[in-house]
């Protein structure tokens, strides 16, 4: 997790991995997001974009899950 600017606005990066691979997940405007923390099990859903060689959302919706 990482707190990254983008354009000069805040933005959270959230690495979500299983057993397919990695994404980024990307929340702009926010430095944090109340209950997502490292380790905890999430799921996002949205349209990824590739950036460079990897996946990332824009703002995807999520769901936190039990741990």
């Amino acid at each position: 997790m990482t707190a990254r600017p983008t354009s000069g606005q805040p933005a959270l990066a959230v690495m979500v991995s299983d057993d397919t691979g990695t994404v980024t997940a990307v929340w702009t405007g926010r430095r944090s997001i109340g209950g997502i923390t490292l380790g905890r099990r999430i799921a996002i859903k949205g349209i990824a974009i590739t950036r460079g060689t990897h996946l990332e959302f824009t703002n995807p919706s999520y769901t936190l899950l039990p741990r």
